[in-house]
């Protein structure tokens, strides 16, 4: 079999599985497994694939018909230009959280020192804020009432916003391969930020920065939230790229 012969048949499993973009995630399985990239095989598309890569870029294929995300079949994904390892354990980082990153990067101040990041699941924010920016000091937690005390400069989340009922809706790579823990909001999806809230007060100095993701529809409750525990904070929202509020920013008075 070719890598012409191998990426079509491959395409058209992943297509009959409802997977979208099936071309592209065939060449990404076979990129992958042959240790090349996708130039390479559109150079070679006659070659032939050896047995032993065929027969691992059909498990793979597999795989992802059974709609298992491709970012877990591979090990890994990409996140604000950095490779980030990924596994069943964790969520897969979202477009939407390199946002959250990116309004942290561009309002660091020299005044801050540390940054706490709650519930850092694969290390993704914690791990792209230490490359940008080198002086901070980042503790990273999912579940620590100790680390939440070391953060007061800077606060980072991207919290389980899900609502509980909605779950079993989510597309297949999400409700039945990603950890229902990073998923699971509560109810209304707004749990985890009032739990965030209930002492958020007592953990930010004056100056300081608070900043979360947030699902669909949850901005204006959240940024409620944050302005009842961090009176006089100066709350904002930042919209996704489809225009959705999906970050929500509060900075704390200066004294």
């Amino acid at each position: 079999m070719t890598v012409r012969e191998a990426l079509s048949a491959a395409a058209a499993r992943l297509k009959a599985a409802g997977v979208e973009s099936a071309p592209l995630e065939a060449q990404l399985l076979l990129a992958y497994v042959l240790r090349r990239d996708r130039v390479w095989l559109t150079v070679n598309r006659d070659r032939a694939v050896a047995a032993a890569d065929r027969a691992r870029f059909q498990r793979m294929v597999r795989q992802r018909c059974i709609r298992k995300p491709l970012q877990q079949i591979l090990g890994e994904t990409e996140f604000y230009g950095r490779r980030i390892l990924v596994d069943r354990h964790v969520l897969v980082p979202r477009p939407e959280t390199e946002l959250l990153v990116g309004q942290v990067v561009e309002r660091w101040r020299t005044r801050y020192r540390t940054i706490l990041d709650i519930g850092t699941g694969s290390g993704c924010i914690a791990v792209v804020l230490a490359g940008e920016l080198p002086r901070a000091r980042i503790t990273a937690t999912d579940i620590s009432a100790r680390a939440l005390a070391v953060a007061r400069n800077v606060i980072v989340s991207n919290p389980p916003y899900i609502p509980t009922a909605s779950i079993p809706g989510l597309q297949p790579e999400v409700a039945q391969f990603e950890p229902v823990t990073a998923l699971d909001g509560g109810s209304d999806g707004l749990l985890c930020y009032r739990r965030i809230a209930e002492g958020i007060g007592t953990r930010l100095r004056p100056g300081g920065l608070l900043a979360v993701e947030v699902g669909d529809g949850q901005a204006s409750a959240v940024a409620e939230l944050a302005r009842c525990s961090l009176p006089g904070a100066a709350v904002e929202t930042v919209e996704d790229y489809c225009g959705t509020p999906r970050i929500v920013l509060a900075t704390v008075p200066q004294r």
